[in-house]
């Protein structure tokens, strides 16, 4: 029997492992956000403390994040051949015990190190490896899935400030890691006693489709081990099909906008006029409308497809990007609150298609060769949002050219983008490889 044609794709009846799955990697990638987003909020202990510079720890983490990316293509190679889940076990422990570890540590350079291994080791676990587990656990269902994992970007962002304060004042700024840690330890909990690399090995069905027989998952999944292991998508090739960089560096232009758009947005928001308190709420509701969004997008996808859903993301960024140029060239608050709700709905879609538009071209076979080059690729201006908004501000004078600048750079995204018409490339390149071989 084959899949079963009539799935409802924006249904979440994943089945209680199914479920267990989505619920770690949310906690992945909740870590990804409240890690990026908490450095800021534990880093001045150490500097009052130890009289260490807050600018040179918090740069560090720019740098670890840059390195990621090299981090990310070796991981993505090794994916291919060796087991995901014990990748992830490898890099949980890694990034967990770097966070209950930092604590205990009175150097700057052993400092310096566990915290650039803990960053990198996040990002690695969050957008190398989570992907994988949605290729072969949901390879119909993905756009729906991403749509509710990835609201714990959002949250996460949008969330730890305020549970950092807490930590803060119970316990002692010195402490505020250990949240990471905790969510660390959490991840590894499902790891070890839930997730596993494929739904058969965990007695379930892919998508958690009903219509499928014990013998069509072993079918199926013999049929994809056997593709995965003569996959004609080798690094080489893929570093020569222009597709690569435009669905890369296009999607990798909203995680641009997205990572300095948080990162910057307090800044901005004083820049305008508004008390500390009010724009750290203002956050708050920013996180909540990108959860929203998140999981809209996911519909969507579901129902038009990822290409579409994330022109809908490109199109939204770019409404973000005026509005926020208006908000603080006429220190206008309607259009910030605009600005914030789009900027929201950027942040809770970009980090859904990717993925998913991998899977959608490449196939579940090809995944982990594709996506471990692509990824990489798409960390370039990913990776640098904050270091650009900052600079582009500082440098034209104000947070409103920048956020221009930042439109233009958005339509020009979406219009290579948009030139991508679907993923028939992916097939003409592998009849040509096989003609050639003969």
């Amino acid at each position: 029997m084959s899949q079963n044609k009539s799935l409802n794709l924006t249904k979440a009846n994943f089945g209680v492992k199914g479920w267990a799955v989505c619920i770690y990697m949310f906690f992945i990638f909740f870590l990804n956000t409240s890690m990026n987003t908490g450095w800021q909020n534990c880093l001045s202990y150490y500097e009052t403390t130890y009289g260490w510079d807050t600018t040179t720890l918090l740069s560090l983490v720019s740098v670890a994040q840059f390195i990621g990316i090299a981090a990310c293509f070796i991981t993505g190679r090794l994916a291919s051949k060796y087991s995901p889940r014990m990748l992830s076990i490898i890099w949980g422990v890694v990034v967990t015990a770097s966070c209950f570890c930092i604590n205990l540590v009175h150097n700057i350079i052993l400092f310096a190190i566990l915290e650039m291994v803990a960053v990198m080791g996040q990002v690695v676990w969050a957008y190398t490896l989570n992907p994988i587990f949605v290729s072969t656990w949901f390879p119909r269902k993905k756009g729906v899935v991403m749509g509710i994992v990835t609201i714990g970007v959002p949250l996460g962002a949008g969330t730890t400030s305020k549970i950092m304060n807490w930590i803060s004042a119970t316990w002692g700024m010195n402490y505020c890691l250990y949240l990471c840690g905790l969510v660390g330890l959490i991840g590894l909990i499902f790891l070890l006693f839930v997730v596993r690399d494929t739904p058969e090995e965990a007695g379930c069905k892919p998508d958690n489709d009903d219509a499928l027989t014990s013998e069509d998952v072993r079918r199926i999944t013999a049929e994809n081990n056997a593709l995965a292991a003569k996959s004609p998508w080798t690094t080489g090739r893929m570093l020569k099909t222009k597709e690569t960089y435009i669905i890369a560096l296009c999607i990798g232009c909203c995680a641009l906008f997205g990572g300095g758009f948080m990162g910057t947005n307090v800044l901005r928001m004083q820049s305008m006029g508004l008390e500390i308190n009010t724009a750290a709420n203002l956050m708050i509701f920013t996180a909540l409308c990108a959860c929203v969004a998140s999981y809209l997008f996911g519909i969507l996808d579901g129902k038009k497809g990822a290409r579409v859903g994330m022109m809908g993301v490109m199109v939204t960024c770019i409404l973000a990007c005026g509005f926020s140029a208006l908000a603080n060239g006429l220190n206008s608050m309607p259009c910030l609150i605009i600005g914030l709700i789009c900027g929201g709905g950027v942040i809770g879609g970009a980090a859904n298609f990717l993925t998913s538009l991998v899977i959608e071209y490449w196939g579940t076979a090809n995944f982990k060769r594709a996506y471990g080059v692509i990824y990489p690729i798409h960390q370039i201006p990913g990776s640098l949002g904050t270091l650009v908004i900052v600079q582009l501000a500082t440098r034209l004078g104000s947070y409103s050219i920048a956020y221009i600048v930042m439109t233009v750079v958005e339509v020009v995204a979406l219009v290579v983008f948009a030139t991508l018409k679907n993923g028939d490339f992916v097939k003409k390149a592998e009849a040509k490889w096989a003609a050639e071989a003969k």
